[in-house]
């Protein structure tokens, strides 16, 4: 998972210019799976920086619910991309955030340098949407610039508009694929 996820980021990176992504489709099981942590929470803050002529996004959350593995009440995820000083570097696939936005993350374990990566870039975000009309919270994922890699002779899905899930129906679906997790996590043990 982790090469796949270097070379994703080496040929999004590298000098020719992309349209989009190209990443393997992950189900709902499959980032349960996939993910070490899981968690409900909101933006507090974005900043970019330089790192290795490199624009990253620092990105902090407060964390109201983790769902899988452990956090302390705050996170920060530094990802590359973002605008820094006149300049923008944009990775194709990857989620963005904005201060205030409530989200839903599955996030890789830390890489080699200590940070965490949504599983499967913006596969792993899905953005909560409260509506003042509506009590009934939803959440939806933006895949914009993702396509998917299709086994040879499988049917090309389209990416059409992102579908509304009531967010307790999803959170219900998320619980039922991190309880066998678990489970079998604990019978090892």
């Amino acid at each position: 998972m982790r090469r796949l996820l270097g070379f994703l980021i080496l040929l999004v990176l590298g000098p020719l210019p992309l349209k989009a992504t190209t990443l393997e489709r992950f189900t709902l099981a499959d980032l349960v799976k996939n993910a070490e942590t899981i968690f409900i929470g909101s933006c507090v803050s974005m900043t970019t920086e330089l790192h290795h002529d490199r624009i990253y996004s620092r990105i902090r959350f407060s964390v109201s619910d983790v769902l899988k593995g452990s956090l302390a009440t705050e996170t920060e995820l530094l990802l590359p991309g973002g605008s820094y000083g006149g300049q923008t570097e944009r990775i194709l696939g990857m989620p963005s955030f904005i201060p205030e936005e409530d989200v839903v993350l599955f996030l890789t374990s830390p890489n080699e340098q200590g940070h965490a990566w949504p599983v499967g870039l913006g596969q792993g975000k899905y953005r909560i949407m409260r509506d003042d009309n509506t009590p009934m919270a939803k959440v939806r994922r933006n895949l914009q610039g993702v396509s998917f890699h299709e086994p040879a002779g499988a049917a090309k899905a389209s990416l059409s508009a992102p579908a509304d899930i009531a967010l307790d129906a999803f959170l219900k679906m998320l619980k039922a694929h991190i309880k066998p997790q678990q489970k079998a996590k604990n019978d090892l043990h």
